[in-house]
């Protein structure tokens, strides 16, 4: 009896100084951790700049005019870089859709910048000049005077803006149309571009209609409130189905709003 309660005692006592050898590895583990992270944060993350800043775009913005923006300088270091305030910064200009900012290890930096694409042209009051804003699928008016590279743009009237209106978006109801228009432009260029002007027009129940002009027929058409694809190529067909029967020449409006035409001769 005596034995086994020797033998009980022995192995508590091993097991205790195993658990204690343990814990004094922890500790010294954890000590040689937080020692490492201090060196590191105070003598080598000080020291590591940044080497290399890659930027792509498509947008017509030189590279210190985007650095500047980012506010970024040559001498950055790569463990204090923060990465959202710069693609916050970024985004703040009219011109850019969309930024992301990554830090390429050991002391590099890439700055990817999408720039917003040309949907429609509106006009500006600026004294008695009218001046060309541009507009995104996403309503946002992002640039005075028409893009070198398109300067053939479907007209978006019937909203009121000033000059001073880069950087403002279109209302918020309006919204969708752009972004149903942009999605028609990118899968069927070919019917987006039979839009002459589409113009907004503001109902007694304080809602709004669309008026659309189509480029090659000399007639307008009341769409109502939205607008995809599907209505629009039925809309086309009929014109040019009332083209060719020499109908169009003598009418001055077309109701479309209910998928049938309604038409009021000149």
């Amino acid at each position: 009896m005596a034995d086994a309660v020797l033998h009980t005692s022995h192995r508590k006592e091993k097991t205790e100084s195993l658990l204690r050898k343990a814990l004094w590895g922890v500790i010294a583990v954890l000590l040689l951790f937080s020692i490492g992270e201090m060196v590191f944060h105070f003598f080598i993350a000080p020291k590591v700049f940044i080497r290399s800043i890659q930027i792509k775009t498509n947008l017509e913005l030189a590279e210190n005019d985007i650095l500047q923006l980012a506010g970024l300088k040559r001498n950055e270091y790569y463990f204090f870089i923060d990465t959202v305030a710069i693609e916050q910064k970024l985004q703040s200009h009219p011109l850019v859709k969309d930024a992301i900012v990554e830090k390429v290890f050991p002391d590099g930096l890439r700055l990817t910048l999408l720039g917003r694409e040309p949907l429609f042209v509106s006009f500006a009051k600026d004294g008695l000049k009218s001046v060309p804003l541009v507009i995104d699928e996403s309503g946002v008016l992002y640039k005075r005077g028409l893009p070198q590279k398109q300067t053939s743009l479907p007209v978006f009237s019937g909203v009121s803006f000033n000059s001073q209106s880069v950087g403002e978006q279109m209302p918020s109801q309006l919204i969708p149309v752009f972004s149903e228009l942009g999605s028609i432009k990118r899968k069927d260029p070919a019917l987006f571009n039979l839009i002459s002007e589409i113009r907004v027009l503001s109902t007694t129940s304080g809602g709004y209609e669309l008026l659309l002009y189509p480029v090659s027929f000399p007639v307008k058409v009341r769409i109502g409130k939205k607008i995809n694809s599907s209505l629009l190529r039925a809309l086309f067909f009929g014109l040019h189905f009332m083209q060719q029967e020499g109908v169009l020449n003598e009418v001055d409006e077309i109701d479309f709003r209910t998928g049938e035409f309604v038409y009021r001769t000149k």
